[in-house]
């Protein structure tokens, strides 16, 4: 599975993460499905919430509001499957304290984000019907080219570099095999 994140929104996550740090914070979102193996972030929300280095919780009322402004807006809250938050400048994993939050999600699934300041992310899928199942995803941030930059490497590349055809070259599987065995090391 796969968490694309636009670069646009990409920028505001970390934007607010450098902004909070030390301290932690959180936002929801919603997710565009693109296939059963991708989602594309859509947008997030940052609710009211107290935050310190090690939590952050939401006000009282908070979700619920926040929910009930997306149904008068004519948003689909199915969904607002996506939960970002930091770690401030701390190791990127998911803590005792972010498993509770995620036992406590109400939907079918959600997909959650950590993020530290340094850029550092780890994300999963936690699916609850029809059974209970994590699983760790990848995320790719969509950067985008700027297309002038693109064709001035394209240029150097067609300039500089020559693809050979497998056959006259070593393959790739012949040169894993070479390194795992040692081969390429000839001692003196």
């Amino acid at each position: 599975m796969i968490l694309r994140i636009p670069w646009q929104i990409w920028q505001l996550i970390m934007t607010y993460t450098k902004i909070c740090s030390p301290d932690e914070i959180t936002a929801i979102g919603t997710l565009r499905i693109v296939s059963s193996r991708e989602v594309v972030v859509e947008e997030f929300i940052i609710p009211k919430q107290d935050v310190s280095p090690s939590i952050s919780k939401f006000h009282d009322g908070e979700l619920n509001r926040i929910i009930c402004e997306a149904i008068q807006e004519g948003k689909d809250t199915a969904l607002m499957t996506f939960r970002w938050h930091s770690h401030g400048t701390g190791p990127v994993y998911f803590s005792p304290m972010d498993e509770d939050d995620i036992e406590e999600w109400t939907g079918d699934w959600v997909v959650n984000l950590v993020v530290n300041a340094y850029g550092e992310h780890k994300a999963r899928i936690d699916q609850f019907k029809p059974f209970r199942t994590t699983m760790e995803i990848k995320v790719v941030i969509d950067y985008p080219v700027d297309p002038a930059l693109y064709e001035a490497c394209r240029a150097i590349v067609d300039e500089r570099v020559v693809r050979v055809p497998e056959k006259e070259g070593v393959a790739y599987g012949e040169l894993c095999r070479l390194f795992r065995s040692g081969e390429h090391f000839q001692p003196e």
